[in-house]
């Protein structure tokens, strides 16, 4: 394919930001770009900017910016001329021109995701919001609110004469008993007409058909005839595709996947808490044989309540008319059901720990969907066995010998636990990670510009260095983050004495040093680090702390997940040197929340925002902004004596250390 020629234009410099982030979500590699700066006319103006930073960073991102012509030591800017003769002149093309109009409004930067080539060689744009998948589908009510930020959905009706959609790209089905909100009771696998009747018209108008079966094994037999009725078939037990693939032979494409969750709906409403020994587990107890799983139940109750765990059962099936009722001598234990939505933003705040039965307890892909809802919302996870979770969660799920080591847990051990059971949810079950395996799975050529990206923002780390003999450690600290795309800008007072700076930066591109007077104030030093900075993400360090190498990667995933202005740590500990001792603060959850929750040496922000740094804080003069005070363990703030300490009381010691305890620090038991 031939270059095609992508002009951005925008009226307002401030949003020049915009520029590099849509360059960088187009997935064409034969490009030129080039940036036309224009007045309300439309017509190419003169842009006096003396910043050469400013000029050179277009310069370094590739792209060419029309207004100015950049020469070896001066900044030349042209008259106003005819934008079309000057554009082809400066490139030397005949080859037509798509022109991206309104890069600097703010609905533009948020509504466009990606770029696609078409078959005419054009570019098109994909808005967001009304450009993905087309599915009509089926869905139980955990599914469709998993799913429902993912496709556009129509969730279709019992109706005989419903009429499929136009537009519709899938037809997806899931092994529900009562499948929109009630009105595919029974029908996905019992009296099947209906859904026959729905294939059979996607099969006339050539939609692809797929089912998903989150009943396996257990309930595969009820199920089978059903999907054989599909194109394609998904199974959440890996076990199970070798018999899918001998019961049907016609299926287009057999595969696994796994539960997923949306860990923002999942998480907004957490609250954190003192805890009592209270212990939850929401779900139904079954006369149907479901392997073992009764008798672990019996034995995972019997053993919290011998081990003085404050036991609470909410009986899903309290409200339905059925035999499958608990044991009496639970009673005393059981509350009504609740609507799910209830259950996971309001009853599970009060319980540190969640109780979690498997069915299937032979599958290296098979678990409880409620695993992965309790470990996002940093819960203390107790099960019986399955493989599933040797793989996924060893060391992070409590079986039945561990309950009476509960109580013996410290909190720091119970922070690490719920740190590392929340990185392993986003790192294997969030609804990306379904989604863009889900349609690699499918591999239809004209979803191919669906797959979301991995989010990989450039990250400028800002330091003001007050000693001299701290720039060894803040240069550690980069190198060592294992996130790569970064870059480190230092600012250094003029009094200070770097003659020995150049061994730590010299032949490193991705460092950059500022010299200032020493009559300038912090804030002035950080806002002018900011100026120079390259980076969609500003993040502020301080030169004598220490940060895991993972502290960077850990704040990108809160802007990941939460589509966050500013992320900041609330858990954080404190180490004095002096005295030797840890200390850990009592801090605000994994949540939407304040400024004033966050640690100041460990807040990041939006470069886009144009935040400001002012006596010795942040300036943030938007309500609307999204601010994520993280709990994720990866920070320690490292002072000489006690009496630097503010508000005391607002910190724990949990224990003296000779050295500081990095492997506490970096989540690790």
């Amino acid at each position: 394919m031939e270059k095609i020629n992508i002009l951005f234009e925008m009226k307002n410099l401030h949003f020049m930001y915009n520029i590099i982030e849509l360059k960088n979500r187009i997935k064409i590699k034969n490009c030129n770009y080039y940036l036309k700066f224009i007045d309300k006319n439309n017509k190419l103006i003169i842009c006096y900017n003396k910043n050469y930073d400013f000029v050179n960073l277009f310069k370094i991102n590739n792209i060419c910016y029309l207004n100015v012509n950049n020469t070896k030591n001066n900044i030349l800017f042209d008259k106003i001329i005819n934008e079309d003769a000057y554009f082809k002149e400066l490139t030397h093309i005949n080859d037509s021109i798509f022109t991206i109009k309104n890069c600097d409004e703010d609905f533009f930067f948020k509504e466009y995701k990606q770029y696609e080539i078409s078959s005419k060689n054009r570019l098109n744009l994909i808005p967001s919001y009304n450009k993905k998948i087309n599915v009509v589908g089926i869905f139980d009510e955990m599914f469709y609110n998993s799913i429902k930020h993912l496709f556009n959905i129509t969730l279709c009706s019992n109706n005989p004469n419903y009429v499929i959609p136009k537009n519709t790209d899938l037809f997806i089905v899931e092994s529900c008993w009562n499948g929109n909100n009630g009105m595919f009771k029974t029908i996905i696998f019992w009296n099947k007409t209906i859904l026959i009747n729905l294939l059979n018209k996607c099969k006339n108008r050539n939609i692809p058909t797929i089912f998903i079966n989150k009943e396996d094994y257990i309930n595969y037999k009820r199920f089978i005839n059903t999907a054989k009725l599909f194109d394609y078939i998904f199974t959440t037990d890996i076990n199970c595709i070798d018999k899918y693939k001998k019961d049907c032979p016609n299926a287009k494409g057999i595969y696994n996947t796994n539960f997923f969750i949306n860990i923002m709906d999942i998480t907004q409403n957490c609250i954190n808490k003192k805890y009592d020994n209270n212990i939850l587990f929401a779900g139904s107890y079954t006369f149907c044989n479901h392997g073992t799983r009764n008798e672990d139940m019996c034995e995972l109750f019997d053993i919290c309540i011998n081990n003085n765990l404050k036991l609470n059962i909410i009986d899903r099936n309290s409200k339905n008319n059925t035999i499958n009722i608990y044991p009496n001598k639970y009673a005393k234990y059981l509350y009504d059901s609740v609507s799910y939505k209830d259950l996971i933003n309001d009853v599970y705040n009060n319980y540190e720990y969640i109780l979690n039965l498997n069915s299937v307890s032979n599958s290296e892909t098979m678990f409880a969907r409620r695993i992965i809802e309790s470990l996002a919302q940093r819960k203390i996870v107790i099960s019986n066995y399955s493989p599933a979770i040797e793989k996924y969660f060893k060391n992070i799920i409590f079986y039945k010998e561990d309950i009476s080591k509960l109580k013996n847990l410290s909190f720091i051990e119970k922070e690490i636990i719920k740190h590392n059971g929340f990185l392993q949810v986003y790192n294997y079950f969030s609804d990306k990670i379904f989604y863009n395996k889900f349609l690699k799975c499918l591999n239809f050529l004209n979803f191919k510009h669906y797959i979301i990206p991995d989010y990989n923002p450039k990250v400028s780390i800002i330091c003001v260095i007050k000693d001299k003999n701290n720039i060894k450690n803040i240069i550690e600290t980069f190198n060592k983050q294992n996130y790569k795309n970064k870059e480190l800008l230092l600012c250094i007072k003029e009094n200070n004495d770097v003659n020995n700076l150049n061994e730590f930066v010299e032949k490193k591109n991705d460092i950059k040093v500022i010299t200032l007077n020493s009559e300038y104030s912090k804030d002035y030093c950080l806002n002018e680090l900011i100026k120079i900075s390259n980076g969609e993400i500003i993040q502020k360090m301080k030169d004598s702390d220490y940060y895991s190498e993972n502290f960077i990667s850990n704040q990108i995933i809160m802007y990941d997940i939460y589509n966050a202005d500013l992320v900041g740590k609330s858990l954080h500990f404190l180490y004095v040197k002096t005295t030797n001792k840890l200390y850990v603060n009592n801090y605000n959850y994994n949540t939407i929340t304040q400024y004033n929750y966050i640690i100041k040496n460990t807040v990041s922000f939006k470069k886009k925002n144009e935040f400001k740094f002012c006596n010795g804080n942040l300036i943030i003069t938007n309500k609307k902004n999204k601010f994520i005070s993280s709990s994720l363990i990866d920070y320690c703030n490292i002072i000489y004596n006690e009496q630097k300490i503010k508000n005391k009381e607002k910190y724990n010691c949990i224990g003296k250390y000779i050295s500081i305890p990095y492997n506490i620090i970096n989540g690790k038991i």
